[in-house]
């Protein structure tokens, strides 16, 4: 099926468990592939597995944070 468009693929990095699920569920509930993760660490992994379209990323997380 050449042609078909795919919905977005976006990854919710997040250290606090119940906003990560929230975010997760919401985003699914819009027709889009969400993975949350919980470190920098679980997001490269993802990145490497299966490029995203959108990173949703927590500035605030522990041991290496999200800002530059």
């Amino acid at each position: 099926m050449s042609g078909m468009l795919t919905s977005p693929r976006i990854i919710v990095v997040e250290d606090e468990v119940a906003q990560r699920h929230l975010l997760v569920q919401y985003l699914s509930r819009q027709a889009m592939r969400v993975t949350g993760v919980a470190d920098g660490q679980a997001l490269r992994r993802e990145i490497q597995r299966d490029a995203p379209s959108l990173v949703l990323l927590d500035v605030g997380l522990p041991g290496r944070t999200g800002s530059p």
